[in-house]
C-alpha cells in the first residue's frame, strides 16, 4: 500500500494564460543569455501533450473521469505554448521540432479539411511519460533535427562536414 504522499493527484493549476506568459518570459530570458555568446545558438522543442485524468487514474483516483475537462484545457494551453515556441524559433531562424505531432491523428474529412483528434493514450498508462516507442520517435526527431542543423553535405564528394568554429576545435586538444 502506498502512502498518501505517493498517491498525489494532479489538477490544472491555472486556467488563465499566465502560465504560458511566465514560460515565454523564461524562454526570452534564455535567448538573452545565449545571445551574449557569439558561437552559441538556442532552439526550443515543443511540448508533448499529457492527460491529467489518466495520471489520476494511474494513481488510484476513484473518479478520474472528472478530470476530462482539465485534459481538454491543458491540451489547449500546451497548443498555445507550442505556438509561442514556433514563433520564437521563427524569430531565431530555426525550425521547430514538433514533438506534439505524435498526439494528433487525422480522422474525417469535411469539405476538403481533415478533422484532427487528440490521442492522449500514446503516453504510458500514467498519461504523462512517453512509452518506449514514443520515446524512440521523439529521440529520432531530435537527432534528425540536430543532424540537419549541425552537418553540411558536400553534394560533389558526399562527405559529411561538421560546422565547428576554430576556437571550439582548440578546446578539444
Amino acid at each position: 500500500m502506498t502512502s498518501p504522499k505517493r498517491r498525489r493527484f494532479i489538477k490544472l493549476k491555472s486556467h488563465s494564460k499566465q502560465s504560458i506568459q511566465t514560460i515565454e518570459k523564461q524562454y526570452n530570458r534564455a535567448i538573452n543569455i545565449v545571445s551574449k555568446y557569439q558561437n552559441a545558438e538556442i532552439k526550443f522543442i515543443d511540448c508533448p501533450l499529457l492527460s491529467i485524468s489518466n495520471w489520476n487514474k494511474y494513481k488510484g483516483h476513484k473518479n478520474p473521469e472528472t478530470y476530462k475537462v482539465e485534459d481538454f484545457l491543458v491540451t489547449k494551453q500546451i497548443q498555445e505554448l507550442n505556438y509561442k515556441i514556433y514563433q520564437l524559433n521563427s524569430k531565431l531562424n530555426k525550425t521547430s521540432v514538433k514533438v506534439s505531432k505524435y498526439f494528433f491523428r487525422g480522422r474525417k474529412r469535411r469539405k476538403g479539411q481533415i478533422r484532427k483528434s487528440v490521442n492522449l493514450s500514446i503516453n504510458n498508462k500514467d498519461g504523462i511519460h512517453p512509452g518506449r516507442l514514443l520515446s524512440l520517435a521523439i529521440t529520432k526527431s531530435i537527432l534528425l533535427d540536430t543532424y540537419i542543423e549541425c552537418f553540411n553535405i558536400d553534394q560533389k564528394s558526399e562527405l559529411l562536414q561538421i560546422r565547428v568554429e576554430q576556437d571550439e576545435l582548440n578546446t578539444l586538444f
